[in-house]
């Protein structure tokens, strides 16, 4: 009887025991996890090395352990170092704060980017072990973002030839893009303080190899300036920016048009103080180039040498 009470009282402890560590802490036989960075940013023409773990959170070790990756183009080129585990062990350190905590094996994958491809991948990485009947799986992902280096520029500001005081007109020009990478940017345009500008800023996506015209409108003043664009666009978390000047303005009263020599003079007036310097030495230096080549060959009166005329005396008897 005391035997059989004994053998009861160790059935019921290993099953308590049994019960009380399945509901506090289940544990797999064979399981792990893959630990990858969630966003990884290169460069068409980059090789980007990438570090993952593999944490083995189950009983056994995991044998013959197998590493893959789907997701990407069939141009782009995928290493894994080591990609074959004989063992993904599970390893244990300690220290003061965590006590005992299990320490991940780990691996280096490889991505080797080609020079014309750009874009956002959803990429997966999956491991999976072969030695067990399971075959336990399981997968991560993360996304590369392959931005290349954005290539955008501004034309030549088109503005007309004569602005009059509060009479609207329009300012025009075009965004060229020649990246790999449909570019987002913000354009605002610069002009004297009490001009009005609208819209007071442009936000437009240029696509790749094409060009975007974009049209602003100002309300001028009789106050003269200048006029210039100011285009803004994100890159790699930064942002960037280009600046294009436009010609100087002066706006014309209402009614008073400018014409013949006054517009000339007008027109002069706008160009850079330099260029205008420029010109008035050139102008001086032809002026005095043409006055000693006048110095040189100037029209000169020469007297002509009296001509003698033989007299009449002494002109031979038969001549008389």
């Amino acid at each position: 009887m005391v035997k059989y009470k004994v053998a009861v009282s160790a059935i019921l402890l290993v099953a308590l025991v049994m019960l009380v560590k399945t509901a506090t802490a289940p544990r797999p036989y064979r399981a792990f996890v893959l630990g990858m960075p969630e966003t990884v940013e290169a460069a068409p023409g980059d090789t980007v090395e990438i570090n993952g773990t593999i944490l083995n959170t189950g009983y056994f070790w995991l044998h013959d352990f197998n590493l893959t990756a789907d997701g990407l183009p069939k141009e782009f080129n995928v290493t894994f170092e080591p990609s074959w585990f004989d063992n993904v062990r599970i390893l244990r350190n300690w220290n003061e704060v965590q006590g005992l905590y299990i320490v991940p094996e780990t691996f280096v994958m490889k991505i080797d980017i080609p020079p014309t491809s750009a874009g956002v991948f959803a990429v997966t990485v999956k491991g999976q072990e072969f030695q067990s009947w399971r075959q336990v799986s399981n997968t991560t992902a993360f996304m590369l973002r392959v931005t290349s280096t954005p290539k955008v520029s501004l034309s030549d500001i088109v503005v007309p030839e004569q602005v009059f005081v509060n009479q609207s007109f329009n300012v025009s020009f075009d965004v060229k893009n020649e990246g790999l990478l449909d570019q987002l940017v913000n354009l605002t345009l610069a002009a004297p303080q009490d001009w009005v500008v609208e819209p007071a800023e442009q936000s437009v996506i240029v696509k790749v190899n094409a060009s975007q015209h974009v049209e602003f409108s100002i309300v001028p003043t009789n106050t003269s300036g200048d006029i210039s664009v100011l285009m803004e666009y994100p890159y790699k978390s930064h942002l960037f920016n280009i600046t294009k000047s436009g010609p100087y303005l002066i706006p014309i009263e209402t009614g008073e048009k400018l014409t013949g020599l006054t517009a000339w003079i007008d027109q002069l007036k706008q160009l850079p103080i330099a260029i205008i310097l420029v010109a008035l030495a050139l102008i001086a230096i032809i002026i005095w180039n043409l006055w000693k080549i006048a110095q040189h060959y100037k029209f000169r009166v020469v007297r002509k040498k009296p001509e003698d005329f033989k007299r009449l005396t002494e002109l031979p008897i038969e001549q008389l």
